[in-house]
């Protein structure tokens, strides 16, 4: 079991989505919370929620994307004498689309922030993660890990690569003797966060609402859960990529309709159009509507002098 209760939690994207659900359910149960975000002003919204609700929490501008960026916030948090505990790599971002059409500049960043972010992030932190008595990591992956996602190549590629990433980690911790630190790979289908509008998800796949997604992994963290697949349906991936012949599971995918789910995707349209301007994209979670205090809680970091502009993601 890993305790929540007293442990520092980060988390990426917490601006809104899943990342502001997720920072809640944390907070409520006694965690402290640094909710980080690329759009400083996000993180803040999340973090006076949680105080305005009597939890513990502040604020941090963290680009997955930018290594000095994640650098600064372990810098601070180390002078603040906080250790990260627990981190959630949440942050993410998708662009749908046939593969020509979609510009080669937002397949890379989509990589460069679902695949590379949670690895920067967690290499970052890592020593805080194996000083700890208890450290845990959680990759936000996504059904799409285990299937091909057509409309969504390079977003699918990505989350391939958080999944392998994440069991990776967790072998080489058992191969290492290290029973201290726990990895929980999410493996979710569409969450209605506004990052995936415009999909009709496939047949027996209903939307996920991102509340009860975050109770479900942060019970998963309390229990030390090695994944999260959900809906019911997601469980079933493995058993069918590996007990039928592969054509006849490709016919099986065609039936309930994942082929065609990601081609009306319109997602955060605005969002894309700020990302296309922008140097070094990296997502804040979007879409929640939030609760103001009047006295806003601290932010871990100022703006930096210059960046990258500010771009919002997923959950």
């Amino acid at each position: 079991m890993t305790t929540v209760r007293n442990r520092t939690v980060l988390i990426t994207g917490a601006g809104g989505g899943l990342g502001r659900r997720l920072a809640r359910s944390f907070a409520r149960r006694g965690a402290y919370v640094v909710a980080s975000d690329v759009r400083l002003a996000d993180a803040r919204r999340t973090a006076d929620e949680l105080t305005g609700c009597g939890w513990a929490a502040e604020a941090a501008e963290l680009n997955v994307a930018d290594e000095a960026s994640i650098r600064r916030v372990r810098d601070a948090l180390d002078r603040a004498g906080r250790r990260v505990e627990i981190l959630v790599n949440n942050a993410g971002l998708v662009f749908g689309g046939a593969f020509g059409d979609v510009p080669l500049e937002r397949h890379c960043r989509t990589l460069e922030v679902n695949a590379l972010g949670p690895v920067r992030v967690t290499h970052v932190f890592w020593p805080h993660l194996t000083a700890a008595d208890e450290g845990h990591v959680v990759n936000i992956a996504s059904a799409s890990a285990m299937i091909g996602l057509p409309f969504a190549t390079t977003y699918a590629a990505s989350k391939w690569a958080v999944l392998g990433f994440s069991e990776s980690l967790r072998d080489e911790l058992h191969a290492a003797g290290c029973r201290s630190v726990h990895v929980t790979a999410v493996c979710p289908g569409y969450i209605a966060t506004g990052m995936f509008d415009g999909v009709r998800p496939p047949l027996l796949m209903p939307w996920l609402k991102p509340g009860p997604l975050a109770e479900a992994i942060v019970r998963a963290v309390q229990r030390n859960r090695d994944i999260v697949r959900t809906p019911w349906i997601v469980k079933l991936i493995p058993f069918g990529r590996g007990t039928m012949h592969r054509k006849l599971f490709r016919a099986l995918l065609r039936l309930l309709r994942v082929p065609q789910s990601m081609v009306s995707w319109r997602g955060h349209a605005a969002a894309a159009q700020e990302l296309c301007a922008a140097p070094h994209p990296q997502p804040s979670a979007a879409g929640s509507t939030t609760r103001q205090r009047s006295t806003p809680a601290k932010a871990l970091l100022p703006p930096p002098s210059s960046g990258a502009l500010p771009v919002p993601e997923n959950a």
